[in-house]
């Protein structure tokens, strides 16, 4: 069956079961990736799967289950699956479906150059590419991998009081991942286009990005060791913001995974910090017209010249705390964050290496789902980068260790640059200076 009808099928069986609070969503996807190595196709799949994910509410509890099988017999599995888990549910929260009845912003999400896509050869590309990273940059030792990916999903979303949505993403993408030997070590870096602009239909566009990221790791030497001023590059820090998103949702609050309970309205971070999460922004990797509950988003700060001005609330919480949803529901009693725009300053890069005096630029962090807490705030992450030296970028960096706190590092970001950088992720940011973080060299 498919899936458009088994979704008419599950629509009409729940309402003959006399359920009145229930809530359909469907992803349809068809994805491919294409890997290479030393000129030979190490992988070239196409996968197409369809996922429906089915929630019933009753007397505020919500059960939910789902399924990748669209036979008919499923439907009626489904429902007594959901029925069966609402009598076990025993959490405090208490859930709503949102009504049908809004006005949404007409977005503009992210999209590849599709037309232009679909006519290119992408293991001709990807076997240019990795032959002309050996002829261009002979510091090359190894081409590690070659790839390029393409992600298209229809997503629905339909519930019983009249809520009927529909949305596409479509997104290609190839990256290079090159290693060069430094002294005893091998250092290893990478990048990747997206085929939205011109240039990146050039298989050199790619190669020329990678190099640029891995060469500069030649002629390592120790980092400093102890307290130091730290710039951290446009890039590293949009990840790092996305890393501390999760310190905006109410649920983490409320249970105390992060220190931003009861802190609405109180100074969180340095003066220049304004950060907002813009759901509309055009072209951005997650902008979106509603959220997981089909909740209308809309554009927030969360952070304005240091004080916390918003949280994030999906239905249930904000029932909870009196407030209205902020449109960023994901899911469950999670919210996340669109597109995270921290707001540039008025420095250039150079004249934050000049603030800095003496410390780190950080061009790349590692262990990042394993050194935070979100609750403590405590962080350990392996770092790489460049001296910083009188007030200018020197030499490359051996890899090190950045430690600290986050809650006290928002504090302690002293200038922000005017870089902003797109860097193809939901996290838009400049390159950001920060006093006395710890670097083990």
């Amino acid at each position: 069956m498919l899936a458009d009808d088994f979704v008419t099928l599950l629509e009409k069986k729940a309402k003959q079961n006399s359920l009145t609070l229930f809530q359909i969503a469907l992803s349809d996807e068809n994805n491919f990736e294409i890997q290479l190595q030393d000129q030979c196709v190490l992988k070239n799949n196409m996968e197409n799967s369809s996922y429906l994910e089915f929630s019933v509410i009753q007397n505020g509890k919500r059960a939910v289950v789902s399924t990748d099988n669209f036979e008919p017999e499923m439907v009626d599995l489904l429902i007594f699956e959901a029925l069966e888990n609402l009598k076990t549910q025993e959490i405090d929260e208490e859930f709503f479906l949102f009504g049908g009845n809004a006005n949404y912003h007409d977005v503009q999400p992210f999209v590849s150059d599709m037309q232009r896509f679909n006519r290119l050869n992408l293991a001709d590309y990807l076997k240019k590419a990795e032959s002309l990273a050996y002829e261009k940059y002979p510091q090359i030792e190894k081409v590690m991998s070659a790839f390029a990916y393409q992600i298209q999903r229809k997503s629905l979303l339909k519930n019983s009081l009249g809520l009927n949505l529909s949305s596409q993403k479509n997104i290609a993408a190839a990256g290079l991942s090159l290693r060069v030997k430094d002294g005893d070590l091998f250092k290893i870096a990478g990048d990747m286009v997206f085929f939205d602009k011109t240039e990146d239909f050039s298989p050199e566009t790619l190669v020329d990005k990678a190099a640029k990221r891995v060469l500069a790791k030649i002629g390592g030497l120790p980092a400093p060791h102890g307290k130091t001023n730290v710039v951290f590059e446009n890039r590293v820090f949009a990840d790092f913001l996305l890393l501390i998103a999760p310190i905006f949702g109410a649920y983490e609050a409320e249970k105390k995974y992060c220190k931003f309970t009861d802190c609405l309205g109180q100074k969180v971070a340095a003066d220049c910090v304004t950060l907002t999460d813009n759901p509309w922004l055009d072209y951005g990797m997650s902008t979106a017209a509603y959220d997981a509950e089909g909740v209308p988003t809309n554009p927030k700060n969360l952070i304005e010249n240091g004080i916390l001005t918003n949280m994030l609330y999906n239905l249930s919480m904000a029932h909870q705390y009196q407030r209205q949803s902020t449109g960023n529901a994901a899911g469950g009693l999670k919210t996340k964050v669109f597109n995270l725009t921290l707001q540039a300053g008025q420095s250039s890069l150079d004249d934050l290496y000049q603030k800095a005096g003496e410390g780190v630029f950080v061009t790349s962090l590692q262990g990042t789902h394993v050194g935070l807490s979100l609750a403590s705030g405590d962080f350990s992450f392996a770092a790489e980068g460049n001296l910083i030296e009188n007030g200018k970028l020197s030499h490359p960096l051996n890899p090190f260790t950045l430690s600290g706190n986050i809650y006290d590092l928002l504090f302690a970001i002293s200038d922000i640059a005017n870089d902003s950088l797109f860097c193809y992720k939901n996290a838009i940011s400049p390159s950001v200076l920060v006093e006395n973080v710890c670097a083990i060299g």
